[in-house]
């Protein structure tokens, strides 16, 4: 109940006249707290400086996320991008690690931006996505000219099919890497290390 400047007895709170004031300020503190909120109807009333900015800003589409990595020009600029959004908004991030493999193939960090990449699949249970990039990667130059590479990169692929099939047996497919429990992962590595020595 809105407490107003009456006389009457009141619930304790409205008995101070000075209630009333202090309460309008706390809704504006408040309506940018809530991120993902992505009703924009919800958010217009809040506050007059249309915060229905913020929650695109913190999670981009992949479109969008796409759209704002090719504003940017240098290795530099994408490596920037992407480990500023790398745990806020996992699209920009992939989008700007997919872009500079596209764009720099042949630097000598493209190995590391791999593994980054990859990294972000798994934290989405994206395996198949990360199982591709590996692929893919073995036909770079700067990796398929490095025999350390390649054999690194194939255990990879390796040990990432075999993650995939023992959550594909324990019907959890959709779990994230860093959610694992320690009974699968012992799984997997038992798993992995059968099939590494065949």
């Amino acid at each position: 109940e809105p407490p107003q400047e009456q006389e009457e007895p009141l619930p304790e709170e409205a008995a101070s006249p000075a209630a009333p004031v202090q309460e309008q300020p706390e809704p504006e503190a408040a309506a940018p707290e809530p991120p993902t909120e992505k009703t924009p109807a919800q958010a217009e009333p809040s506050q007059e400086d249309s915060p229905t900015e913020e929650p695109e800003d913190m999670d981009l589409s992949l479109d969008d996320a796409d759209e704002a990595v090719a504003a940017l020009g240098s290795l530099d600029e994408l490596l920037d991008y992407a480990y500023s959004h790398k745990e806020s908004d996992p699209n920009a991030a992939i989008s700007a690690y997919r872009a500079a493999i596209d764009r720099y193939p042949d630097d000598s960090y493209a190995p590391f931006l791999i593994i980054e990449l990859a990294g972000l699949y798994k934290e989405r249970a994206s395996y198949n996505e990360a199982i591709n990039l590996y692929a893919e990667s073995l036909g770079l130059p700067i990796i398929a000219g490095d025999d350390a590479m390649v054999q690194e990169f194939s255990k990879t692929l390796r040990y990432l099919g075999t993650v995939q099939d023992i959550l594909n047996k324990h019907q959890a497919l959709a779990t994230p890497f860093s959610k694992l429990t320690p009974e699968i992962l012992g799984e997997i590595e038992a798993e992995f290390a059968k099939r590494q020595a065949k």
